[in-house]
């Protein structure tokens, strides 16, 4: 395992130093990632060489990148790799510092403040610390600011989630009612189907041999006359003449005493015969 960890080590730093070296010689100015990619494997690899990342640090340098200035100051003020240095490291803070780099403005405040490598100038320690203050203070205003948006946009994904998740459980419960639905409806529909079925069967059906035979050995009714029939008696009519007669008077109005035919008055039907008569 150690093997195989060490194998892929040493290819690894082969690819990346081929990288670096085929960039440098196409005049390419980026190739700061090759450098980093060498330096992790050799400072924290398999075969850590401070040598090796001595050399690349100095390289980054020339490429005008603050971290790696800062780093390389940082060796030189400890002695670690290289001789110890104060005034190269002071340099070094400085330039790193020039390009905003926090952390070489608080390594140079510390050179002026304790007198390494510079002439002690407290005023000097504090104005490095004052603006290391202020950028780390709008650092962290930005950094306030950007949570809260971050924030608010988070609560507002969640509120939006929660919403989609409401209407999906909306549209679920739907689904499910016009599912039940539909399966309710087909099962009245095969009902019908197999009623429509018997129906045709009973109508246009087919009728077996023992249907034909009950048919025809059954014997034909004869269909019975309309009106009297010749062996029942006629009826009678009923007798009212036990009944009492009793007669009644009825009077007539004037708008009602004439006859709605001739429009004579009912007691002038003498006069209506003379006049009618040929």
């Amino acid at each position: 395992m150690e093997r195989d960890a060490k194998t892929l080590y040493q290819r690894a730093v082969r690819f990346c130093e081929l990288a670096r070296t085929t960039a440098k010689t196409k005049g390419e100015k980026d190739y700061a990632p090759a450098i980093k990619v060498i330096f992790n494997c050799y400072s924290r690899g398999c075969e850590a060489d401070i040598s090796k990342v001595i050399e690349l640090y100095k390289l980054a340098d020339k490429l005008g990148i603050p971290a790696a200035k800062n780093s390389l100051g940082l060796y030189y003020e400890k002695g670690e790799g290289v001789k110890q240095d104060g005034k190269q490291a002071a340099r070094l803070y400085q330039e790193a510092a020039d390009l905003n780099y926090l952390p070489a403005i608080c390594n140079l405040a510390n050179c002026y403040y304790y007198a390494q490598g510079v002439k002690a100038d407290k005023e000097k320690a504090l104005a490095q610390f004052t603006e290391l203050y202020q950028q780390i203070s709008s650092s962290y205003e930005a950094l306030k600011t950007a949570y809260a948006e971050q924030s608010s946009e988070l609560k507002k994904s969640k509120l939006a989630v929660i919403d989609y998740k409401n209407q999906a459980h909306y549209w679920e419960a739907q689904f499910k009612r016009i599912q039940t639905r539909e399966e309710g409806l087909n099962q009245e529909l095969e009902e019908l189907k197999a009623k429509l079925r018997k129906r045709e069967q009973q109508l246009f059906g087919r009728r077996t041999e023992k249907q034909v035979s009950t048919l025809q050995s059954a014997p034909a009714k004869s269909a019975k006359k309309l009106g009297q029939q010749a062996n029942n008696p006629i009826p009678t009519r009923r007798d009212y003449r036990d009944l009492p007669e009793v007669e009644e008077v009825v009077g007539l109005n004037e708008s009602e005493n004439y006859c709605p035919c001739c429009h004579f008055t009912l007691g002038n039907q003498k006069n209506f015969k003379s006049k009618t008569s040929f």
